[in-house]
């Protein structure tokens, strides 16, 4: 019965350590419908509170368009588009470093084709005003 336990706690302490190595790294924002035209506009912002090297590191869109990551950064990084990538409807945006998924978000929807992004906030995806560059502007507008 010991070994168990010391077998248990051995594994919990692992999982911690893999989830704590890339917790340092999120996809943070999502615009998929900017005000005008989607090509040229479109982007997804990361966030790191560490030097994170991406040599190796691409994102893939739910209909598995990749677009390979190459460059270094610490804080916010913006990936824009050249092209229509995003789709406004049913999207979902997963960053991998070579084969393993590192973190993926929620199915998305944006109708609106302004400046409302999706915005990871406290755990949670929230559709909020734009924050590209900066800290998410997480609080909810009142209805005042």
């Amino acid at each position: 019965m010991k070994k168990e336990g010391i077998f248990v706690i051995l594994i919990i302490i692992i999982l911690i350590f893999i989830n704590s190595v890339y917790a340092q790294i999120r996809i943070n924002e999502a615009e998929l419908n900017p005000e005008g035209s989607d090509a040229g506009n479109e982007w997804i912002e990361l966030y790191s509170d560490s030097e994170i090297n991406l040599s190796g590191w691409k994102i893939i869109s739910h209909d598995n368009k990749i677009k390979d990551l190459n460059q270094s950064f610490n804080g916010y990084l913006i990936i824009n588009f050249n092209e229509q990538w995003l789709d406004n409807d049913n999207e979902s945006v997963r960053l991998y470093n070579g084969d393993e998924m590192i973190y993926a978000t929620p199915v998305l929807r944006d109708s609106f084709n302004d400046n409302r992004t999706w915005s990871y906030c406290n755990e949670k995806w929230v559709f909020l005003i734009s924050s590209k560059g900066y800290v998410n502007g997480c609080k909810l507008p009142s209805n005042n």
